[in-house]
């Protein structure tokens, strides 16, 4: 049975150097590979071009993810499949998720602050 290793790729440049890397110089009969690139929707343009043409250029095959926010307080986030082409580019994940860290932090501050009376 092969290991499973998740390569995390950023979007970056040198993240792309250390994917190649790995891509070309581990052994693929050992590994099973997964490249990742998890899109927030505040990505440049170039970024997203970027990851787009290492797939195209050297075939990292990249699956992109982007989070699926529940809004419900002790609710996990889950993650779906996207593309370059249906990849969010209007900041809706990263916002989404900014709301939800923000509602719990204050939650979580309101009752400290009043329970420490």
């Amino acid at each position: 049975m092969k290991k499973k290793l998740v390569i995390s790729f950023s979007g970056g440049r040198t993240s792309a150097y250390m994917t190649k890397m790995l891509l070309d110089n581990l052994d693929r009969s050992i590994y099973d590979m997964a490249v990742i690139f998890a899109n927030t929707g505040k990505e440049r343009e170039e970024t997203l071009d970027f990851v787009h043409e290492c797939d195209i250029r050297f075939g990292f095959d990249t699956i992109w993810i982007e989070a699926v926010i529940n809004p419900v307080r002790g609710e996990g986030t889950r993650a779906k499949v996207v593309d370059y082409h249906s990849a969010d580019r209007s900041g809706r994940v990263f916002e989404e998720m900014i709301k939800k860290i923000w509602y719990t932090q204050y939650f979580i501050s309101s009752f400290h602050t009043r329970t420490k009376d």
